[in-house]
């Protein structure tokens, strides 16, 4: 299981709490449930929170992936791994190389994970594997007062099939919590810039990728951009490109 959510909205919870769950049931004590089906496993591995290592010159980061190293080497078909929010003392871009990888090595065996992370490429993971599957805890907000940022959370801490959607939301936590209005402010100014920056860059890389793909069919240069111009017909005309093309090789001879 992958499950994403808004912070504070009941992921970490949920895991210790499954955790806890497992435990109670396998040593015979009621579990707070009106119905339950539990399966028995034979390991309990978790991983939550973020802990450092003075003594031994290791940072959270370091303890956690030898935490996960240890998991991986020793876990069996019949254990329970319990993952929360992995990755988080390095590089967005790291962290979710890392987090796919040791994702799909759980998948290759029938061990019992629950995987909780604010990283959506790993809902990506459904499609690929039938074992796989997204849950997600659902956060709404009310709109917020005129000249505030602040908005209402509202949680209803109630676990969903589904991949959640919300967005910025640690932006709207943080209002929330009495940041000065200019902090916050500049804050999501400065994601809208981002976004801009990111469409840019999405799009620019798929005119970068349609550019080669044509030159990879050792066409003429004037039939790229032929080609390129084809699908927006009502904003090209190809016949007076064409033209000009002509009445400018023509003038340069």
């Amino acid at each position: 299981m992958i499950i994403t959510g808004a912070n504070n909205s009941g992921k970490s919870f949920y895991l210790r709490t499954i955790a806890v769950i497992q435990v109670m049931a396998q040593i015979g004590c009621f579990v707070p449930a009106a119905f339950a089906m539990i399966r028995i496993c034979d390991q309990l591995f978790s991983r939550i929170g973020s802990d450092h290592s003075l003594s031994h010159m290791e940072s959270s980061f370091t303890v956690e992936m030898k935490e996960i190293s240890f998991v991986l080497k020793h876990k069996t078909p019949t254990a329970l791994v319990i993952l929360d929010e992995l990755c988080r003392g390095t590089s967005a871009v790291e962290a979710v190389d890392i987090c796919f990888s040791i994702c799909q090595q759980f998948l290759k065996m029938s061990a019992f994970t629950l995987f909780a992370t604010h990283f959506k490429e790993l809902c990506q993971l459904e499609t690929a594997h039938s074992n796989c599957t997204n849950y997600c805890f659902v956060t709404q907000y009310e709109s917020p007062k005129s000249g505030s940022f602040a908005q209402k959370i509202i949680n209803d801490h109630k676990l969903k099939r589904g991949v959640a959607r919300a967005s910025r939301y640690g932006l709207k936590l943080a209002a929330t919590m009495n940041f000065p209005e200019k902090v916050i402010k500049n804050a999501f100014a400065i994601a809208d810039r981002l976004d801009r920056v990111h469409t840019e860059r999405f799009v620019f890389a798929a005119i970068y990728r349609i550019f080669y793909k044509l030159l990879d069919q050792k066409k003429k240069p004037v039939n790229y951009m032929t080609q390129l111009v084809d699908p927006r017909k009502q904003l090209f005309d190809r016949t007076s490109l064409k033209e000009k093309n002509l009445h400018n090789s023509n003038s340069n001879l």
